[in-house]
């Protein structure tokens, strides 16, 4: 996540284009950073703003920790419940239960989960918007 934004509306939400300044990376000047594309931030802290300042933008602490959440420990348990039901499944239909199977079950959980993970990301999943930390630049008052 690019940590500075210029706010280009406040009428229907704050928009801001992230500034992508790459090149110069200590600057904070907007005349020479390229524009990124526009998206919404949310303002808990009901700091003012108008359009032209320059903030700097954070992701919520307990929203990166339920996508760390979702995104390490369910593919992982769901690699342990494959390797358990891996050898239910072979034992019941009778195959024998050795490594290879319990391994192939694994790889199933936990590429099955990852899919499952990656298409909620792109698709369902609507975690609230980055939030406005501080103004790092006011826009010059007319």
């Amino acid at each position: 996540m690019r940590e500075f934004a210029c706010i280009v509306e406040t009428e229907h939400g704050i928009w801001v284009e992230p500034l992508i300044t790459d090149s110069c990376i200590g600057c904070t000047n907007s005349s020479c950073a390229k524009r990124g594309k526009a998206f919404i931030v949310s303002n808990p802290q009901n700091i003012p703003v108008q359009n032209g300042d320059i903030v700097r933008i954070t992701a919520s602490a307990r929203n990166q920790a339920i996508q760390a959440i979702a995104a390490l420990f369910f593919p992982l348990c769901a690699a342990v419940g494959g390797y358990q039901i891996a050898g239910i499944i072979a034992a019941h239909i009778g195959i024998a239960v050795h490594d290879g199977i319990q391994a192939a079950g694994v790889l199933i959980g936990l590429f099955s989960a990852s899919a499952i993970v990656y298409w909620l990301n792109r698709s369902k999943l609507n975690f609230s918007k980055p939030e406005i930390a501080e103004i790092i630049k006011k826009r010059a008052r007319q």
